[in-house]
């Protein structure tokens, strides 16, 4: 019974539902920091989701540390995977923008199937894009269409809109950095990519909790063959948002639990597509490539995390996981006040809870995140 709950919540975590919900709309005001973090089911879900991260900690530590078969497999796989993975991420955006060409035909997009377009020059500038990324000395033109696609996006829908899309500038970058050095800051390219996709999933995972009625009408139409289980919808709805979130948080920050988390988000958007359809595999084809690539190489970040102590390790990851919940939701919800609210009609006892759970993330993303990534900076293929 726990296993189908949580295939059931899990499904809905990987459609995305800006392409199927007809009442999406990021002007329409969510649900505030306030209510959803003094929900009791919210307050449940996160207790367990608390707990599950610590013991993950806790076993990713101890399995990830010195010489075991698991250790001696990753590494493998990661070496072997080297050569590979550059042209595998290359061919995908190739495909990638060759089959959003054919397939919105008649009505075309610009990046994904909400993004609306009717400039004749888009469609032009996707092929472009996917015969120039097929070359690694000519990708970064590709790199260069990718964030001009981005940034005429933002212009069309806005900053807060595309906040879901970071994912895209990851490829870019990545596709920049390959193009410009190979494989002598790939370990780089390879750390953005995979920062840009979990952060990606962590905004998707926030939005189902403060717009729940999306994905609401994704479970009573396209995937109403969920419900016949059983399960509340809200706790399908809440679940799967806890669901993407700390699969994206173990992708970013895990060591060999973040190869695990990506193998588990890539089964689980395979696994949508038959409930969801063609619309579903050709959306998601890049961040399925890159979960590819993400499943088959060690996590840079995750491996310059420091040594034991390690039960003080373990409540360190535990505690930035507890702050990244709460902080991410004000984030969400101050960066749409911001771009969307009038701050005549702002209530701000929410804006105060939302400032100050967002100062927590703040202050422990500036004592972390810089020494992590001139740490990632420096690592080397020999070094690795």
């Amino acid at each position: 019974m726990l296993l189908i709950a949580g295939i059931v919540v899990s499904l809905p975590a990987h459609a995305h539902v800006k392409w199927f919900s007809m009442m999406a709309n990021c002007a329409t005001t969510p649900i505030t920091t306030l209510d959803i973090v003094s929900s009791p089911l919210f307050v449940g879900l996160a207790f367990a989701a608390f707990a599950a991260m610590f013991a993950v900690a806790a076993i990713d530590g101890r399995i990830s540390r010195g010489d075991n078969p698991a250790v001696r497999s990753a590494a493998w796989v990661d070496h072997e995977a080297a050569n590979l993975i550059a042209p595998l991420l290359r061919i995908g955006v190739a495909i990638y923008f060759v089959s959003i060409v054919i397939y919105f035909y008649e009505s075309p997009i610009i990046l994904t199937a909400e993004l609306k377009t009717n400039a004749a020059w888009v469609p032009a500038l996707q092929l472009a894009i996917a015969a120039t990324v097929l070359a690694r000395r000519s990708a970064i033109l590709a790199a260069v269409g990718i964030v001009v696609l981005f940034a005429y996006s933002v212009s069309r829908y806005g900053v807060f809109h595309m906040l879901d899309y970071p994912f895209f500038l990851g490829v870019a970058a990545f596709l920049g950095i390959d193009s410009i050095y190979g494989q002598k800051r790939q370990i780089q390219g390879l750390g953005i990519l995979r920062v840009t996709v979990g952060v990606s999933l962590l905004w998707c995972g926030v939005e189902k909790w403060l717009y729940p009625n999306w994905t609401l009408e994704l479970l009573q139409t396209d995937l109403r063959v969920l419900l016949a289980t059983g399960v509340s919808p809200k706790l399908i709805v809440m679940g799967a948002g806890f669901v993407e979130f700390c699969l994206a948080f173990v992708l970013i920050f895990g060591r060999l639990a973040s190869q695990i988390a990506a193998a588990v988000l890539l089964a689980v958007m395979i696994s949508a597509i038959p409930l969801v359809g063609t619309l579903d595999l050709i959306g998601h084809l890049p961040i399925l490539v890159v979960l590819i690539i993400l499943a088959a190489t060690r996590n840079p970040i995750g491996r310059i995390a420091p040594e034991p102590g390690q039960r003080w390790h373990n409540l360190d990851a535990a505690f930035s996981f507890i702050v990244s919940v709460p902080g991410f939701i004000a984030a969400y919800y101050l960066s749409h006040e911001i771009v969307y609210g009038s701050f005549g009609k702002v209530n701000w006892t929410e804006v105060l809870v939302a400032g100050v759970l967002l100062a927590l993330l703040l202050v422990w993303i500036v004592r972390t995140a810089p020494e992590t990534f001139r740490q990632v900076y420096r690592l080397n293929p020999t070094t690795a």
